[in-house]
């Protein structure tokens, strides 16, 4: 996860992570951007995007998807 603050009250962050390589999932990837603005010191409000992608395989089950879309939330920071 990498965050980066553009002006003293909007950062933009960028996530991912990948995993599976055959242990549960054959392969699972995902890859979030979001834009936040702080409304109080320790609140935040986003909006980005997200794509999600599992290729879980067991026995004759296959389970394969892709998922992505929008994404809305709100960041507390509870230092």
């Amino acid at each position: 996860r990498v965050v980066a603050t553009l002006l003293p009250k909007v950062e933009v962050m960028v996530a991912g992570d990948v995993g599976g390589w055959g242990a549960a999932a054959e392969l699972d990837y995902r890859v979030v951007g979001v834009i936040g603005y702080r409304i109080k010191p320790n609140w935040t409000l986003q909006v980005g995007y997200r794509h999600l992608y599992v290729d879980y395989r067991t026995g004759n089950s296959v389970f394969a998807l892709t998922t992505s879309g929008a994404i809305i939330g709100v960041s507390i920071n509870l230092k």
